[in-house]
């Protein structure tokens, strides 16, 4: 779809950070509790135990700061509007 749009195809290449993040975000995004309506958040504390659990190379409030911001954009983009 995007060759028929004339849009570029390929993914951005991301830095090592942002692949970092991106893999915990993964990671996290399987703990994420069930709900019956729309995707519920992930819980910040499972966050910071897992950081703790696999020594990320992170403080906690960056932990925080930066899944909790995926999440939050994650679940506006895949949570139908109301």
């Amino acid at each position: 779809m995007a060759k028929h749009l004339g849009l570029d195809s390929e993914p951005p290449e991301l830095d090592s950070r942002t692949s970092f993040w991106m893999q915990c975000f993964g990671i996290l995004n399987r703990t994420r509790p069930a709900s019956m309506g729309g995707i519920a958040p992930i819980n910040p504390v499972t966050a910071l135990e897992l950081a703790d659990r696999l020594q990320w190379p992170c403080e906690a409030e960056e932990c925080l700061t930066v899944i909790m911001a995926l999440d939050d954009q994650f679940r506006e983009l895949n949570q139908p509007a109301k």
